[in-house]
């Protein structure tokens, strides 16, 4: 496994990652507002919001990437 700076060329990819994960975990603990945010909202918050604060790292075996982490000084 490959742990490396995110490039332009995975930035859909890990939108998608964070859309799925992100509705997954937060509708199940109860955050009712999850269930309507739509891909193209995800992608239009990680790109406004995420992309241009975070310094992002993702980690990828073979050619598919198994996950990102986003840091913004102590917050990940």
């Amino acid at each position: 496994m490959e742990v490396r700076s995110l490039r332009e060329e995975d930035i859909e990819e890990v939108i998608g990652i964070w859309h799925d994960s992100r509705k997954a975990t937060q509708t199940r603990i109860g955050i009712e507002m999850e269930r309507g945010v739509t891909l193209e909202d995800s992608a239009r918050i990680f790109r406004e919001h995420i992309a241009p604060r975070c310094d992002i790292w993702v980690a990828q075996r073979g050619r598919e990437l198994q996950g990102f982490l986003a840091i913004s000084g102590s917050y990940i």
